[in-house]
Parts: structure tokens; sequence; C-alpha cells
């Protein structure tokens, strides 16, 4: 082997940084070393050296020297801590309620465990969709080496850390599916098909859908909103009108879903008599769209929408609930987590949230659920 060129810091600090870097880059943790001889010889130094430079090592955590075994790769995860990591602006007014609800009850279940958990939260609006991760405190542990597992709550998985996680072997469970070996998210085509069939038997005929579709169809379940609209349609013998269907406006952007209703209300007539909501943030606005025109509900239009346990939002007429459980969601992600850490995870495994159909109600109870555990 050729031997490493040194010069400038004491001899020992040469072989330390060398060691140093090239454990970064191929070690493994556990793996054991060569031999301090082998070591000497390799470098062309004294055995002291090789010991100062082990010590040092040592020192700063990167081995472990066992008396009588020899010395080791250290598992620096052993004492890091399990990244809860959202990218998302928490603090932007149209923030996901299902996802900070999700981050906060995976963080609270790790503590309870007694497991060591940091909340990182990134700077992403709702909409924007950037090629690097914004959160830099977590490029920074991950990069440090103190991170022993990692919780995604709606992150794409950017080459710009997802990468670097896989390289270290860190256990990684997420909310959306795609790159992600071990993923949770909402069944879509669930939503859509019970959605579809809950206004049929309500005996409507001509439905309009609202929904979503800026995601990337081809990581999440092949599929986008539309399509799957289409397929339920077809299963009841109904055609689809595409003037009823507006899937383009991200929830988060103000008034889109009042927006989405308003023009496919417009299209002319005879109007939808059945309207499928896809998100929770779409039907606050189209709600208000509904009660602007005066159409009454369910006489002249039956609704259906996603919705999230816990949000606290409140429905001004009747409507056929698909309720997400976010504390649901959470527990099961520790589970899934819990498992890849102790290497009880197949290769990759996809889940779907908890759902629930809750038929409509009575406007005086149809305050959504805020009980807690």
């Amino acid at each position: 082997m050729v031997k490493p060129s040194f010069n400038r810091n004491p001899l020992y600090r040469q072989v330390a940084d060398y060691l140093r870097e090239e454990l970064a880059a191929k070690g493994r943790p556990g793996e054991r070393l060569e031999s301090e001889e082998k070591l000497a010889e390799r470098f062309s130094v004294s055995l002291i050296t090789v010991r100062e430079a082990l010590r040092l090592l040592a020192g700063e955590g990167v081995i472990e020297r066992r008396h009588g075994k020899g010395t080791f790769v250290a598992d620096r995860r052993r004492d890091g801590w399990v990244a809860v990591l959202i990218e998302r602006d928490i603090a932007h007014p149209h923030a996901s309620f299902f996802h900070m609800r999700v981050a906060q009850e995976v963080r609270r279940l790790l503590e309870e465990a007694g497991t060591p958990v940091k909340l990182y939260i990134g700077r992403l609006r709702p909409g924007e969709r950037p090629g690097v991760l914004t959160c830099r405190e977590f490029l920074a542990d991950l990069a440090n080496e103190r991170l022993s597992g990692v919780a995604a709550i709606d992150v794409y998985p950017h080459g710009s850390w997802i990468d670097e996680l896989r390289s270290r072997k860190l256990p990684l469970v997420a909310t959306t599916s795609g790159k992600y070996g071990h993923a949770l998210e909402m069944d879509r085509q669930r939503l859509v098909s019970e959605g579809v069939g809950r206004l049929v038997a309500g005996g409507r005929r001509r439905l309009a859908m609202i929904g979503w579709d800026g995601d990337e169809p081809g990581e999440r379940q092949g599929a986008t909103y539309r399509t799957l609209f289409r397929r339920a349609l077809d299963e009841h013998g109904l055609a689809m009108r595409e003037a009823w269907v507006r899937t383009d406006l991200h929830p988060a952007g103000a008034g889109a879903g009042w927006e989405q209703f308003r023009e496919l209300w417009a299209a002319g007539t005879p109007h939808p008599d059945g309207l499928l909501v896809c998100d929770d943030l779409l039907f606050r606005d189209a709600a208000t769209a509904i009660l602007d025109l005066g159409i009454k509900v369910p006489d002249t239009l039956m609704v259906a929408s996603h919705a999230n346990r816990g949000s606290g939002s409140f429905c001004p007429f009747p409507v056929e609930k698909f309720e997400m459980d976010p504390d649901g969601a959470a527990g099961r992600l520790v589970e899934l987590l819990q498992e890849a850490m102790a290497g009880g995870l197949p290769e990759s495994s996809h889940e779907f949230y908890p759902m629930n159909h809750i038929p409509a109600s009575p406007v005086g109870e149809l305050r959504e659920r805020t009980d807690r555990k």
C-alpha cells in the first residue's frame, strides 16, 4: 500500500486524521480494525505513534478499544437520538394539521418510551418543493453522526440528505411513498372508491370531485385523483364530466377550494348532485362557496370529504366524512421505526393511515372530535 504523505502536524495526529477520514468513508459500526502492528507497518511509523493516534480517536468516540479483543469502529448511533423531521414551516397559516399532529405525537411517544428524540423543522412553505432539504440543523447532525434513526414527516427524499442517510444505514420511516423503504401514507384509492360509493348509495348520479394532483403520481400509488375518480365512476356505470373534476390548485393556496367549486358549479346545467372533496383544506374553502351560492345540502348536493380527527374544524352542513387519525398514524410510525432500529423490518414496507367513515349527522353534531390521550 502507498504510504500517505504526512506533514505539518505531529505524526500521531496525521495518522489519526487519515484513519478518521478512512473510517468515515467506509468503516462499518462494530468492524474490527487492523492490529497496532499492522497499522504501524502500513503507515511506516512506530507503535507508540499508532497508540497515540488510536487514543485520540477513542477520545473522540470514533473507535472503541476493548481490552483483550482489539479496536473496533464505534457505533455512534447508540449515543445519538431519533430525528423527527418535518420539512414544512409549521408557522405557516395553511400548514397541515395532520402532519403537525403526527410529528408532535411521534415525539411524545418516543419520549415516553425513553428514546432520545429531537424535532427538526424546515422552512418550506406549503406548495413549495425545492431540490434540497431546508433544515440545516438536521443536515449538520446527520453529517456529524448524531442520529440513531429518522421519522420523516411530509419530506421529499432529496438526494441532499437521503443518500447520506442511506450510506450511514440509519433506520428511516416516512409518511410519503416513493424512494423510502418504509412508508405510511393516505390510501387515495380507498378514499375515492368509498367516497364515490357513499354518494351513489345516496342516490346521486352526477358526481363532481375536488382534489390535488400536484404530487408525482408515479411515487404516490401510481395514479392521480382524476384517474382514480374515473375508475370509481366506471365501476358504477357513471360517466365523468371533465368540467366537474378540479385537481389543479394546491390545498394551501388561499381560496383554492372556493375557486375550484365555483368553477365546476358554473360549468352549466344540470349541476352535479354529488361532490367528493379529497382534502380537508379544500373542503373548508369549498364549503364557503356552497354557502355563498345558497346550495342546499344534502337536498340539492350531497357532499363527502376527507377529514382529520382532532382538527377542531366545523362542517356547516351534513357531510359524509372519511376521517384520518393522526394519532393512530403516529403510533404505527413509531412501531415501524422501533422495529427498523431493532433490525426487525424487511427491506421495504408500505402501509396506509387509519381511516374511518363517519356518516353525515345533523349540523349540531358535526364538530370534529378533539379527544386526546
